[in-house]
């Protein structure tokens, strides 16, 4: 939620760019959802038809992006934006970061070691924990929120730790070739995912390609950084808010009538607002002598998202409730016919949706499978 103060800082250049793209959006992907687009197609039996698909839903946020980056172009071209560097509305401009595009190579390959020799040093290890601690939270709560905003049952525990893995060996991998930033999920995706109703693996899979691509030609992914702060505030502010959307609505599969899940959900709010707020504006109050230990501690104490969350977790399990009033109930197995046929009408695909591609079922059957917890075991 405290995105809010990236989007303001993105839209100051110019509110009404970021006002127009962000309208396109919507219109496009909200107010046009029921809408379909006729789209020419040809087949060798029925020869040339057409066919009715929302192609504008799909594409909202591409033909947003082209709209707001137009829009800027038009201004800059007719110097209805300011040209002084020093001014904070320059970054509204089209060509604010052009120079970008002229120092990059046409052609690079990124390889281990390009930017340096590798060094391993304790404070960053031990900083770099609380950073990992936090997002391996915020990555949980993406792997569920992605589930609802998919039409599936929430993800196993093993679709939790293979995710986590993942990132783990991603994360060495962009290390090893010079990324300045962690490669995790993030919220913004999953509602980019919900609004364009593209949730297709291969989708997705084709994307990463497309930006492996991106990495050995240099210019052409500079084209995307010229993209104004507007044009981005505009996006930002629609697929991030659809994000806090959707994990609110998670909280539908609790009893909102209960006085014991009110308290918690408002105290873990009221803390998580509080304790962050408290820290960041009291400098030096978690001195405790180690620097690497305050930056553990800063790390964590400052994300209220992890305060929070540990807070509602821990009250969670403290307080006294059932599984019906806590939200548990679609997490046993062995529910009856009633509860079983009501929770399957509220997905579009059953759990097989986290089996691993090209691997049979009895290989799940295996004794030794259990061992390893990036599987879902299903032996006796």
């Amino acid at each position: 939620m405290l995105l809010h103060k990236v989007v303001v800082k993105m839209a100051e250049p110019n509110w009404i760019v970021a006002t127009l793209t962000c309208a396109v959006n919507m219109t496009l992907s909200l107010c046009l959802a029921s809408r379909k687009t006729p789209v020419p197609q040809w087949s060798r039996g029925r020869g040339f038809y057409i066919l009715w698909y929302p192609l504008h839903q799909s594409f909202s946020v591409l033909l947003s992006i082209i709209f707001g980056w137009t829009l800027s172009a038009i201004l800059t071209a007719t110097g209805a934006i300011t040209d002084d560097p020093t001014d904070p509305k320059y970054m509204a401009r089209t060509d604010a970061r052009s120079n970008i595009i002229e120092q990059t190579d046409w052609f690079t390959v990124p390889y281990p070691g390009k930017f340096g020799t590798f060094s391993i040093s304790t404070a960053v290890v031990i900083s770099c924990l609380g950073q990992t601690f936090v997002s391996v939270l915020d990555s949980i709560g993406d792997y569920s929120t992605c589930a609802k905003a998919c039409r599936v049952p929430p993800p196993p525990m093993s679709a939790y730790n293979r995710g986590i893995a993942v990132e783990g060996l991603m994360n060495i991998l962009s290390g090893l070739i010079g990324s300045c930033h962690h490669t995790v999920s993030s919220g913004s995706s999953i509602g980019i995912l919900r609004i364009t109703r593209v949730a297709s693996r291969r989708v997705l899979q084709c994307c990463g390609i497309i930006y492996i691509l991106l990495a050995f030609f240099g210019k052409a992914a500079a084209v995307f950084i010229t993209l104004p702060n507007p044009v981005l505030a505009g996006i930002t502010f629609l697929v991030s808010g659809l994000f806090v959307g959707f994990v609110m609505s998670l909280l539908q599969m609790i009893d909102l009538n209960s006085t014991r899940n009110l308290a918690i959900i408002g105290t873990s709010i009221m803390l998580g607002l509080m304790l962050p707020h408290w820290a960041n504006t009291r400098p030096g109050v978690l001195d405790t002598g180690i620097p690497e230990l305050n930056s553990f501690l800063l790390a964590v104490v400052t994300n209220p998202a992890v305060v929070g969350g540990v807070y509602a977790c821990v009250m969670d399990n403290v307080i006294p409730g059932s599984l019906t009033e806590r939200g548990l109930l679609h997490q046993i197995k062995d529910l009856d016919d009633e509860d079983a046929k009501r929770l399957a009408k509220s997905y579009d695909d059953g759990p097989e949706v986290y089996r691993l591609p090209f691997i049979p079922s009895s290989f799940y059957r295996f004794r030794l499978v259990k061992y390893f917890p990036i599987f879902d075991y299903t032996g006796k």
